[in-house]
């Protein structure tokens, strides 16, 4: 699950797996941020740099991974 929606300062990422990786792209497939070696059921990604607006979240298990639609407002 992906949490909250819309997020202002961070997103939290649980899982019933391991997540191994997470990659955030924007709209145009750009990917602009990416947290390598999560290994954890449960994950925190601070906001940073990340611009108001929709975002898709690749999270990556060891056996495939989910896409879903995140936002970030203030």
């Amino acid at each position: 699950s992906v949490a909250p929606v819309p997020a202002t300062d961070a997103i939290n990422f649980s899982a019933k797996e391991m997540i191994r990786h997470i990659n955030i792209y924007d709209m145009n497939g750009r990917l602009v941020k990416s947290q390598m070696s999560v290994n954890a059921e449960n994950f925190t990604m601070q906001r940073g740099t990340l611009q108001n607006g929709l975002y898709i979240a690749e999270i990556r298990f060891e056996q495939g991974f989910v896409k879903r639609k995140i936002v970030f407002s203030n």
